[in-house]
C-alpha cells in the first residue's frame, strides 16, 4: 500500500519542482507532529510514500488536509496483490 501525489498539475504558474517541494515540505511536518516514519520515491510525475505500518495509512486519511494546496490531495493505492494458483 502506498500514498501516491500527482505532480503535474493545470496551473502553469506552479512547475513540477515547486510542487514536489510543496508536497515533500508538507509531507515532513505532518510526519513530525505525528512522529511516523516514512519513505518517499519519485515515479512518473507522482510521489509515493510509504509507511511501516497500516494503522498510518489510516492516521493519514484522518489527518491529512489537502484544503490548503491542490497539489496536497492524494490517492491511497493498493497494488494487485498476485494470485497463486
Amino acid at each position: 500500500m502506498y500514498i501516491e501525489f500527482q505532480l503535474l498539475n493545470d496551473n502553469p504558474n506552479y512547475p513540477v519542482n515547486y510542487v514536489s517541494g510543496v508536497i515533500y515540505v508538507h509531507l515532513m511536518t505532518w510526519a513530525k507532529k505525528y512522529k511516523i516514519k516514512y519513505r518517499t520515491k519519485a515515479f512518473k510525475y507522482t510521489i509515493r510514500a510509504t509507511f511501516d505500518s497500516d494503522e498510518h495509512y489510516t492516521l493519514f486519511a484522518m489527518t491529512w488536509n489537502p484544503d490548503q494546496f491542490k497539489c496536497l490531495k492524494y490517492q491511497l493505492i493498493e497494488p494487485m496483490k498476485t494470485r497463486q494458483h
